[in-house]
């Protein structure tokens, strides 16, 4: 559209950057920014204004009345997990304060149309997907937040995003084991789903929720393996805990570092085994997770 003065874009023209707010739903007086890439879809999060419309016999066969009801401020983000903004993002997901809510966030959302801010941003739900062949590893994050402000005086620009010039983590190698340490299989794909289960509270005279509190938290997900031993059909039979150990290489090497995630303690819910008359048979684990004492249902390491 060369000549025209369209704000039509590109998701390449679209950036985001995140901090966390001190208090739920309020932009810090020194706010420290992370940028984070967008991948795929990007960032989804948006404003939903669902109407009441009450059941009354009023206006025939077309509905009369729709009031207004509640301002919902919820949406995806879709990144992979870099340096400087993994544990920043994972953190945001797993940690619990002493009153056991999860950290809140403010974003600002840049794109050549306006740019938007959001507060009182939590991660409701977060799932981390690898796998081996590709080294790919992509982290997608559920959103609920409590306020939405289009920005004009103050606004960022294209050049406040600052983004390090290197690749994301890639997906190494990862192993289900006993919990002594027994390797049983090497890990070919992998799906971890957190979900901190999160109650918002009813809208108060803004429109706007009044509280978004954390649940108690679930783990769980699938593992892919190449189909080789009966070990896991047996354990879903006995009922017999497992661990997995997943790492994370940096592309950099030894300079970029890594990352790890361990889940001590699994519960094996399925195992089952399929493939094509032309391919591998490969075996898929289903399982939850949970935390003791001394273990949280899921640990990060860098």
């Amino acid at each position: 559209m060369p000549g025209t003065s369209t704000k039509a874009h590109i998701g390449a023209q679209c950036h985001l950057r995140l901090c966390k707010e001190e208090q739920w739903g309020e932009l810090p007086g020194s706010p420290d920014w992370v940028c984070c890439p967008l991948w795929a879809e990007g960032y989804g999060v948006a404003l939903n204004t669902p109407p009441s419309v009450p059941d009354v016999n009023m206006g025939g066969f077309q509905r009369r009345h729709m009031l207004p009801l509640v301002r919902q401020l919820s949406g995806g983000l879709r990144t992979g997990l870099y340096r400087y903004q993994a544990e920043f993002l994972l953190q945001a997901a797993l940690s619990r304060n002493e009153s056991w809510d999860v950290e809140s966030l403010t974003a600002q959302h840049y794109s050549p149309v306006q740019v938007r801010e959001h507060n009182g941003l939590v991660i409701a739900n977060m799932r981390l997907m690898g796998d081996a062949e590709s080294g790919r590893l992509v982290a997608w994050f559920q959103l609920l937040g409590k306020h939405e402000e289009g920005l004009t005086e103050g606004a960022p620009c294209p050049s406040d995003f600052v983004y390090p010039d290197e690749p994301p983590y890639a997906y190494q190698h990862g192993v289900v084991q006993l919990p002594e340490g027994t390797v049983l299989g090497r890990a070919q794909a992998f799906s971890i789903d957190v979900n901190n289960h999160m109650i918002v509270g009813p809208s108060g005279s803004d429109y706007e929720i009044v509280f978004a509190k954390a649940g108690r938290r679930s783990v769980g997900g699938w593992v892919r393996l190449v189909y080789e031993s009966e070990t896991y059909e047996d354990g879903a039979r006995e009922f017999e805990e497992s661990s997995l150990v997943l790492d994370f290489a940096h592309p950099l090497g030894g300079t970029g570092g890594s990352m790890e995630i361990i889940l001590k303690h699994l519960w094996l819910e399925a195992a089952s085994a399929a493939g094509n008359a032309g391919g591998l048979v490969r075996q898929t684990l289903r399982f939850q997770a949970r935390g003791t004492d001394s273990d949280d249902d899921m640990e990060v390491t860098f």
